[in-house]
Parts: C-alpha cells; structure tokens; sequence
C-alpha cells in the first residue's frame, strides 16, 4: 500500500461515526486493533499507535501498512484474544440506527441482543447484566472479561425484524 493511500484509509475509518473498531496490518504480520479515536494518529510519513491508556506509544513508517480492515471481519474478537472493552460495548449499544448483536463469552455461551434497552452495565464498566427476552424477567450478570466478542447483526435479515416491529 502507498502512503498516499494508507493515509486515505486511516482517515476514512478514524472519520466513521460512530467509530467501529478495525485493524491496521503491517509488513511484519502485525494486527493493530484500533477501538478509539485517540489510540491512532498519523501525520506526513509516519504514524503513532498506543494499544491501552497506560501503555506505550510507538510509531512506525506509514509504508510498513500493508491495509486497514474492518474490526468485524473476524468473529472471534481482538487479534491476540483479548476482552471486549466497555467502551466497544457502549458504542454498539448506542449505535445510531442501532443493530442487534451477540455478546460471544469464552466459555462458548451467546447472548443475542435485539434492542438497546436489553442491556446494562455497572458505572465502573466491569459487570454488565443482559436481560433475556420474554415476560418474566429473567436476566443474566456477567463478568465483561467474559466476552470475547461482539457479533453485529447487519444482516436483511436483522433490518426486517426492526422496522416489523
């Protein structure tokens, strides 16, 4: 990829609103995972890239990206099986319009969520409580370590079922 066009395609995905996580993969195999805005920044030949809040900020050449793919291209979660974060699960339950998805745990349990209001979470971000369809209340509290990934429904499928309702 020239730099001219990794400059393009990081400036189309960082200006998507909301912003939906992808990867930015280099020469040497690397997969970035790029969930907030802050965490990548480039500039005339090079670019920065911070992976957490506390960790460290490293830049490379814009020639070593090799493409920019889209964070849902891959079902199983971040590149290296990390958590999914508070903040890419607030982001898709506030998404505009919003779309159902799947909350994928590590023990291999699924929880389908097909409107915002069917999910919580704790202020602190750690626990989220998932309330299950039907009249009588029932409702799970998990751990958001747990999940590992977040399925979004894009599907005709998931589009007729809204505007049904």
């Amino acid at each position: 990829m020239t730099v001219a066009k990794a400059k393009k395609e990081l400036s189309r995905f960082l200006g998507r609103k909301p912003l939906e996580p992808f990867f930015v993969v280099l020469k040497d195999g690397k997969r970035l995972e790029v969930t907030r805005r802050l965490q990548l920044g480039f500039g005339y030949s090079q670019f920065g890239y911070v992976e957490s809040m506390q960790g460290p900020v490293f830049q490379r050449p814009l020639r070593d990206i090799v493409s920019v793919e889209d964070g849902d291209s891959e079902l199983e979660g971040s590149s290296e099986g990390r958590a999914v974060t508070i903040e890419q699960l607030r982001a898709t339950q506030k998404a505009q319009p919003f779309l159902p998805f799947t909350l994928h745990l590590a023990d291999g349990r699924s929880y389908r969520i097909d409107h915002p209001d069917f999910i919580s979470s704790h202020p602190q971000g750690r626990t989220i409580i998932v309330y299950k369809a039907g009249m009588n209340g029932d409702l799970e509290i998990l751990d958001l370590l747990l999940v590992v990934c977040i399925e979004v429904h894009k599907s005709d499928e998931s589009r007729r079922k809204r505007k049904g309702a």
